[in-house]
């Protein structure tokens, strides 16, 4: 882990994926876009009792962080702050400021994608594609676009509430709101994770694998490790029981190679996934809350960082139920994989936790965790008519909304597993999954939602709850 600058203190808005935030200092990690001249910032942000202050100048910054310059006596100090730990009305108002004069659709796209990683930010997306979709539309200049946000102040409204009220104008129809817009060719080139030779993975790898075994010391905690051809698998199990976990995770990786078309060998990784498993569930939180900084970490079974840096470390504590441990050994590696598939771009709650379960109900049949939740979700669907309130919109899907998740995703599976990589691809490559769904399926979630409900018996089956339309303003 890097070292937490104490004199800016971020909180983290509850990422499954990136669990803890980290400001680094005297570095600049991943600042594609440079920001010339840079734009001078003045920020308090409240959160509970404490007012957080972000005075600086923005230099640069990428689809996951952003760098702040400031001025400490006469020695200039660059901190990267993860877009994350902010709430979503600042960080819309951040691409405002920095896109005021060079703004393009492409730019707004990629804004949306932040966005949409973070929670509650999803109605700021929509506002950043409303604006992508007008210049794209009608071909405005950034100059044009600075005229359209002037003269909705000037009604009375901020500019995030005026593009609210015209959202609606970019739909299809009240039944289907799907924005129509072209989108760049794929991969985007500045999401994709940096390619490096073997040497140089190794090299990264052992440096991971140093910071990672620093912190098991930390807490007096005594391992053995597995090394396998995609993993490192740490462990106070027999070594035994860890070699037949670790070839259960190396056949997973290969059927995930396979679904998504890959050649056999392939490495996606930053040179190796690191696992770690505790036996006990004591040492489990004690390593996740003293070592990693983790203050929920009794909540967990198991947890995937996918880090900034391209790392990925995964763990659990062994549960007394070997499938169930199973179950979510393969459902959390399945995130660390998505995660570093094709791109850095992060796939919806609703796409990554259905994907993880119909891996895991795969690779664990013995299991039948997910097939109970399928069950329980089909019940849930014949009383909502709904797959519950934010199922599409959230960063993070209820626990109970998992069953619909999965049972989705074979049905997405079911219709063409061809289909399915294309829907994929299309939200790695930085497009919206409602776009991407259009593109792979030739649908909208409305229709989406309504064959999918026919083929489990639950007519008249829709995409939002009632809760959904009122804070899309949307009508079903």
């Amino acid at each position: 882990m890097g070292r937490i600058d104490l004199k800016v203190v971020l909180w983290s808005w509850g990422c499954v994926f990136v669990a803890v935030m980290l400001l680094s200092g005297s570095r600049v990690m991943g600042a594609e876009v440079t920001v010339k001249p840079g734009i001078k910032i003045k920020m308090k942000i409240k959160h509970d009792s404490e007012v957080i202050r972000l005075n600086g100048v923005l230099i640069g910054y990428n689809e996951m962080e952003f760098v702040l310059e400031t001025q400490e006596g006469e020695l200039a100090v660059r901190r990267v702050v993860h877009w994350q730990s902010l709430p979503p009305n600042k960080v819309f108002e951040l691409f405002r400021l920095i896109l005021k004069k060079k703004a393009t659709a492409e730019k707004w796209e990629r804004a949306a994608a932040v966005l949409d990683g973070i929670e509650g930010g999803q109605r700021f997306a929509e506002n950043a594609r409303s604006l992508a979709a007008r210049l794209e539309k009608k071909g405005r200049s950034a100059k044009d676009d600075d005229a359209l946000e002037e003269g909705s102040e000037e009604a009375g409204q901020s500019p995030a509430e005026a593009m609210d009220s015209d959202a609606s104008g970019d739909t299809e129809s009240s039944e289907s709101p799907t924005i129509k817009r072209s989108i760049a060719p794929s991969p985007v080139e500045d999401l994709r994770w940096p390619k490096h030779n073997e040497k140089d993975y190794r090299a990264a790898l052992d440096q991971f694998r140093q910071r990672v075994e620093n912190d098991m010391r930390s807490i007096d905690w005594e391992w053995r490790f597995v090394e396998t051809q995609y993993f490192v698998f740490y462990t106070d199990m027999r070594l035994r029981e860890a070699r037949n976990w670790a070839k259960q995770l190396d056949n997973m990786y290969d059927k995930m190679l396979d679904l998504f078309g890959a050649e056999k060998g392939t490495n996606i990784w930053k040179g190796k996934a690191v696992i770690v498993v505790f036996k006990g569930k004591n040492d489990f939180v004690r390593y996740l809350r003293d070592a990693i900084g983790n203050k929920d970490a009794n909540n967990y079974l198991g947890i995937c960082y996918n880090y900034s840096s391209g790392d990925t470390q995964i763990i659990f504590y062994r549960q007394p139920d070997t499938y169930a441990f199973g179950k979510l050994l393969v459902h959390e590696t399945v995130h660390g994989f998505l995660a570093r598939y094709r791109s850095r771009v992060h796939i919806r709650s609703c796409w990554n936790e259905g994907l993880a379960d119909v891996i895991a109900k795969m690779m664990v049949e013995k299991s039948d965790m997910v097939a109970k939740k399928q069950r329980s979700a089909v019940r849930m669907l014949r009383d909502l008519r709904h797959p519950g309130d934010g199922f599409f919109l959230s960063s993070q899907i209820e626990w109970v909304q998992y069953g619909v998740a999965s049972l989705l995703t074979e049905y997405l599976l079911e219709l063409g597993p061809k289909k399915y990589i294309k829907f994929i691809n299309g939200m790695k490559d930085g497009r919206n999954w409602k776009v991407a769904l259009q593109s792979a399926y030739g649908m909208d979630e409305y229709q989406l939602m309504k064959v999918f409900g026919e083929a489990h018996e639950v007519p008249n089956l829709k995409p939002y709850s009632r809760r959904d339309i009122r804070e899309l303003n949307l009508e079903q």
